[in-house]
């Protein structure tokens, strides 16, 4: 198996505004050699949404990456996708290869 290279984006509270409003500033990190799989692509039901989709990727991170993706957004083959909840990572002991934790990814268009 090959993994590619993926982009995560994460942000940070640097700080607030005068109306005490969160100021957050943006990282980005590279990651190579991240399993992209595809999880599930449908149409959004309901009237409102007629033309929307939504797309679903499972992601496998090296073992040696070790960033909290609560909240962060994953740039994917030129997407943006949002990470969904907190992924924690595998017991070590649980995974004989180099991926040892999984996310999901979802983007949601129309």
């Amino acid at each position: 198996m090959q993994g590619e290279q993926v982009e995560i984006i994460t942000y940070a509270q640097v700080g607030e505004d005068d109306f005490k409003t969160p100021i957050y500033v943006e990282k980005s990190i590279v990651v190579e050699n991240v399993l992209v799989a595809p999880a599930y692509t449908g149409d959004l039901t309901g009237g409102q949404r007629i033309e929307g989709d939504k797309t679903r990727l499972e992601l496998h991170f090296p073992k040696t990456f070790t960033t909290n993706l609560r909240g962060a957004t994953a740039k994917i083959r030129g997407s943006l996708y949002k990470i969904i909840g907190d992924p924690q990572p595998y017991i070590p002991a649980n995974t004989p290869t180099c991926w040892g934790r999984k996310a999901e990814a979802v983007r949601i268009d129309g």
